[in-house]
């Protein structure tokens, strides 16, 4: 009886049998049993259950505990390094505008060869950097020692360093000389770039330190003012053997007039002579300034008389050997309040000098002496009779005089030294090695002297020169700029033109100097700073009152 099915469904009848076994029985041998689909879905059921579990596991309450334990840690963290930045500038944050400074309290920040202004009234436990009490020109072991016994009334020893050579002929102890002369440049201590000194540079911070080694909390700090690019590197070398050492424990400052100014002249930088010349005009002022150049052949003429100078590279050398000292720069400044000096006139002398002509103004200057002196002989000569005993009556008082007008000056005393034939190369090439003439930025200290000849006082440009310099010589550390407090004089109502150069960093601050009248005076000696000196940014320098005495503050 056959069955029936259903259209379309597959008879399930097994295939005849081969041998006593089918097919498919010998294929499900080798391959085994089929996947069941339930299987399947039960391994599905269970991973998915195992990851949820996991899940539980982590946002549970403990994963939740971990998870606010690291965040709360990763924002404590972020907090502290704001509180403790924050900290190291709170200080800093006043000097736009605030008229003190915590600067009795402790930073983060002092200790270390770096200084900063608020740093170093800390140091001296000052208020303000107007409280801060400056020994200007200590250039003699007798200054120098007198000023370090007086700690505790002064903060900081200011000296002048110049460049000096000097010959060795070989002869020591009775012995003869051995014909061979060695030139030495050194650096020593002096006003002026044309004086004679034998206190060096070398000896002078040897006594230094020596006097602050044991200051007791009362290191004194040291401003040096260079007078001659090339005693520049000599000093930031030993400066910077001094402090890797751990001698300097004072605050450092390192100052130069680097910039021109009112008036049209050079700074003193870069109007040192490279020969002690024997004549210089304007021979009634110590360092003669040099003015601007109008005509390319007197500037080359300069230029070959002159010590090669860029402000650029002072910048430099002092961001390399020194970093963590306080920078002081400054504008020249001569003509109406400073002095009588023209820059027209004064142009006039260098370029007789320059070609071998007489100097107008040395020539009239020279005959008016004459006259002076004769007149007063003819005047020694009448009391000398009077008293008997003319003729040394007469030769002292002409012995005072001097027999020539040029007599007495400084600058015409002092002879070259000339270098010998043996040395001269190896002597050129030392002299490289301190040269200061690279510019890192195009900047013509002559075309910018030229330019503010006709200025009296500062103007916003000279500032931006400034603030150019740093920035561009990448300095990041504090700044004193020197300004002249008599060509500060404007409308009490109106801010000084430096202020806005202050408000560009923090950490920039001035230091007046000059001449002062006597409102400014008396307010400096109570240490009560009017007509927009403000104590938090100014430190008070060499001041004259307006008969040229010095005014005691």
């Amino acid at each position: 009886i056959s069955m029936a099915r259903k259209p379309g469904a597959r008879s399930r009848e097994p295939r005849a049998a081969v041998g006593g076994a089918s097919m498919d029985i010998e294929m499900a041998a080798l391959v085994g049993p089929k996947p069941n689909l339930r299987t399947h879905l039960d391994r599905q059921k269970m991973l998915a259950k195992n990851m949820r579990a996991q899940k539980e596991q982590v946002s549970g309450p403990w994963g939740t505990f971990w998870k606010v334990a690291a965040s709360i840690s990763v924002v404590g963290l972020i907090s502290m390094a704001f509180y403790q930045a924050a900290q190291s500038t709170s200080g800093r944050k006043a000097l736009h505008g605030g008229m003190a400074l915590p600067y009795a309290s402790f930073d983060l920040g002092d200790s270390g060869d770096r200084w900063t202004a608020e740093r170093l009234c800390r140091h001296f436990k000052v208020e303000n950097p107007a409280q801060v009490e400056i020994a200007f020109g200590v250039n003699s072991p007798e200054h120098l020692r007198r000023m370090i016994a007086t700690r505790a009334a002064v903060n900081i020893i200011h000296a002048e360093v110049v460049y000096s050579q000097m010959e060795d002929t070989g002869k020591h102890f009775g012995e003869k000389a051995r014909g061979k002369k060695n030139v030495y440049a050194i650096p020593v201590m002096s006003h002026s770039p044309y004086h004679r000194s034998t206190f060096t540079f070398d000896a002078f911070l040897e006594a230094f330190m020596r006097g602050n080694k044991e200051g007791n909390g009362l290191e004194q700090g040291l401003m040096l003012t260079f007078k001659d690019p090339r005693a520049v590197i000599p000093c930031l070398k030993l400066l910077n053997k001094e402090i890797r050492y751990g001698g300097m424990l004072g605050p450092l400052i390192i100052d130069a007039e680097v910039l021109p100014g009112p008036g049209g002249f050079l700074p003193g930088m870069a109007s040192v002579f490279r020969n002690t010349p024997r004549e210089l005009p304007g021979s009634d002022v110590e360092d003669p300034p040099v003015p601007g150049d109008v005509e390319e052949m007197m500037r080359q003429e300069r230029e070959r008389r002159t010590v090669a100078f860029h402000p650029t590279a002072f910048v430099h050398k002092v961001k390399i050997y020194v970093p963590g000292a306080l920078l002081s720069i400054g504008w020249s400044a001569h003509g109406g309040c400073v002095d009588t000096l023209k820059a027209a006139t004064v142009r006039k002398d260098y370029t007789a000098w320059y070609t071998g002509e007489p100097i107008p103004s040395v020539a009239a200057a020279n005959k008016a002496a004459e006259a002076t002196a004769t007149a007063q002989a003819k005047t020694a000569k009448r009391l000398a009779a009077v008293n008997g005993d003319g003729r040394r009556h007469s030769r002292s008082l002409l012995g005072l005089l001097g027999s020539k007008p040029e007599k007495g000056n400084p600058l015409l005393e002092m002879t070259d030294i000339t270098e010998s034939s043996e040395n001269q190369t190896s002597f050129e090439k030392g002299l490289s090695n301190i040269d200061l003439s690279e510019a890192h930025f195009p900047y013509d200290t002559n075309h910018h002297a030229l330019r503010y000849e006709s200025t009296t006082s500062y103007t916003q440009e000279m500032m931006n020169d400034a603030y150019w310099l740093m920035r561009n010589s990448t300095w990041r550390g504090d700044v004193l700029f020197n300004v002249k407090a008599c060509l500060l004089a404007s409308d009490p109502t109106q801010p000084p033109p430096y202020k806005r150069l202050l408000q560009q960093k923090l950490g920039y601050t001035v230091m007046i100097h000059g001449t002062v009248d006597d409102t400014t005076a008396r307010s400096l000696k109570v240490k009560d700073l009017t007509n927009n000196l403000e104590p938090s940014t100014t430190f008070i320098g060499r001041l004259l009152d307006v008969s040229g005495q010095l005014v005691a503050v």
